[in-house]
């Protein structure tokens, strides 16, 4: 007999050896969605995941916050991947992934070489491409630009961070979540600076609806992913 530490209580080791059974042979669909800037992180996440359960699949889609939120409230999501500590998503159980950081990526000599970050006011001087209103990731540049006293009007927007990138290369600049530099690289002929003042880090996490009764590849997925040290694999140069 075995003693559940939470409660004192005598919990048959059969009956632990039946739910760890149970989870090995997890089977069905999981549905996710990812913030837009989240995207570069996700096999991340879901690769380790799938490899320790092979009957398990995993379906992704790229939506907003606000769509995450309405999505989970219509089941119609499993799990969402979001922020945690702005706008965050009410009524859910969370776990934190890692820490999102901004970048000023442009093409231009707008700095001289060495220099490594570039102020939100200096940021906003430049010819701008920005993601649409609806994404939270521009709400949340757009608040940064305010706390610097600045309010840029951006030429072009898009709800891709793949079509910002592709603007700097043809000479405007952008700001982008650190996770796609981190991850894939800078295009050649690109630079990124940091950006400070304010120094803008947000929180991202997994987050799921309270349920009566859970099923165990939510379950098993959301303890897969309190494991995680996703920040040690986002540290740029």
């Amino acid at each position: 007999m075995l003693v559940h530490k939470g409660t004192g209580r005598y919990v048959p080791s059969g009956l632990r050896s039946e739910a760890e059974r149970l989870r090995s042979e997890l089977t069905g669909t999981l549905r996710l969605g990812p913030i837009p800037t989240a995207l570069p992180v996700v096999s991340s996440v879901t690769t380790p995941f799938l490899k320790k359960y092979p009957a398990v699949d995993v379906e992704i889609r790229s939506l907003s916050s606000r769509e995450i939120a309405r999505r989970l409230e219509g089941h119609e999501l499993d799990v969402g991947l979001t922020y945690l500590d702005n706008e965050p998503v009410d009524e859910t159980l969370a776990v934190p992934v890692y820490h999102e950081r901004y970048r000023f990526v442009t093409s231009r000599r707008c700095k001289p070489r060495g220099a490594t970050s570039i102020t939100w006011a200096e940021a906003a001087e430049h010819s701008l491409c920005l993601l649409t209103p609806d994404m939270q990731n521009r709400r949340i540049v757009d608040s940064a630009f305010t706390t610097a006293g600045s309010s840029p009007r951006p030429r072009v927007e898009a709800d891709s961070v793949s079509a910002l990138l592709s603007h700097a290369l043809s000479g405007w600049s952008c700001v982008v979540a650190h996770t796609w530099l981190a991850l894939h690289g800078l295009p050649r002929g690109i630079r990124a600076f940091q950006l400070t003042d304010p120094e803008g880090v947000h929180l991202i996490g997994l987050v799921s609806r309270p349920r009566r009764i859970e099923g165990p590849l939510i379950s098993a997925f959301r303890d897969h992913v309190a494991g995680l040290d996703i920040d040690s694999q986002l540290q740029t140069p």
